[in-house]
């Protein structure tokens, strides 16, 4: 199974890089594809990620994203690099819908630390994303709070190609990257700065949702929805977790669909396959 997917980018902008993370031991590139995930060695997906001393059950990673206990509480921990922090509106908005859709007393965004730029011609690998993301995920978290750890960085993907640019890469399960200087550059090429938002938002929004187990990327579904022909994507195009808002296709009807959806735009089937776990007894 493929960890390189391509993006389809014809002028303006490219949504996300993902397209399956489903659990690998390390992401395999396309020759002229763009990446998204791989998998961190050593970290099978079943593996309970203990947060500050707080015991865990024996359950995936993302089901203690989802469920409240033992972990009532949530920190989507921001290291930037290059002068890089969250968008405020974008934070505010993450925060509220994570709230709506997961069974959490509280979901921050804390910015933690800030780097040096490495320069917009540098081109981050996986192996050095993944190693830097180890390095500095190291926010100490209070007990009762799990934590996802988030980088936004300058420069662009080493996976970038004529065809297609990389925006963000999951690294099950508590690594994401967001390739900000990239995002902002295509989107500044002619979209107002909302709209750069709300692109901001969706990116975040569908890298969040495969660390979340959708679309059957760990996550059981409740109904079939999972889109066979395009990794752990779903098969409707009024979700957010749909193939081809990773695309500059796609770019109009995202913003127009999903720019202030309630729920992130998650669609109902994918939280119903949420809903499963966070109301299990």
């Amino acid at each position: 199974m493929k960890h390189a997917r391509r993006l389809l980018l014809a002028s303006l902008l490219a949504l996300s890089a993902c397209e399956d993370s489903s659990p690998e031991p390390t992401p395999l590139p396309d020759a002229g594809a763009a990446a998204d995930a791989g998998l961190p060695p050593g970290t099978p997906p079943g593996e309970p990620v203990p947060d500050a001393g707080t015991p865990t059950t024996n359950v995936p990673r993302f089901e203690h994203y989802i469920r409240r206990q033992p972990y009532p509480r949530m920190i989507l921990e921001v290291d930037g690099w290059g002068g890089y922090t969250p968008t405020a509106s974008v934070a505010d908005k993450l925060t509220k819908g994570l709230l709506g859709i997961l069974d959490k007393e509280s979901v921050e965004v804390r910015v933690d630390q800030a780097f040096p730029g490495k320069g917009k011609d540098h081109a981050w690998t996986n192996p050095e994303l993944l190693a830097l993301a180890e390095e500095t995920g190291t926010l100490e978290v209070p007990v009762g709070t799990i934590k996802l750890h988030v980088l936004l960085v300058d420069g662009h993907s080493a996976m970038d190609t004529d065809q297609g640019r990389v925006l963000g890469l999951a690294f099950p399960w508590t690594h994401l990257v967001l390739f900000r200087q990239t995002m902002d550059t295509l989107c500044n090429k002619g979209s107002p700065l909302n709209q750069c938002a709300k692109a901001e938002l969706g990116v975040w929004a569908h890298e969040v949702g495969h660390q979340l187990g959708l679309v059957s990327n760990g996550l059981a579904m409740s109904t079939p929805h999972k889109d066979e022909s395009h990794g752990a994507h779903d098969a409707s195009d009024k979700c957010i977790m749909y193939w081809a808002y990773e695309g500059s296709s796609g770019l109009a009807d995202l913003i127009g669909l999903f720019g202030d959806a309630p729920n992130l735009g998650f669609d109902a089937a994918c939280l119903a396959d949420l809903d499963a776990v966070k109301n299990r007894p």
